[in-house]
């Protein structure tokens, strides 16, 4: 069995690169209702979209996912 050590493990993590940087972006029609956890883009049809998990600040029990197709570099719709 082949043994791994935790401090080399831990610091190739530290060193890899996910190649992009996380931002803020606008998701229209969602109501006021928060949007998070957002899947990685994918492409359907001609338009990258992306899923995303939506759920009201007063019912955190009643979330669910929601495609979200891009229309502009920071402006995404349902």
């Amino acid at each position: 069995m082949k043994r791994f050590d935790v401090g080399d493990l831990l610091a190739a993590y530290r060193r890899r690169t996910n190649g992009t940087q996380g931002s803020l972006v606008a998701l229209e029609g969602i109501d006021g209702k928060d949007g998070y956890n957002p899947s990685a883009a994918f492409l359907a049809g001609d338009r990258l979209s992306t899923y995303v998990r939506v759920e009201s600040r007063t019912d955190e029990f009643s979330s669910w996912s929601a495609v979200f197709h891009q229309e502009g570099e920071q402006d995404w719709r349902l």
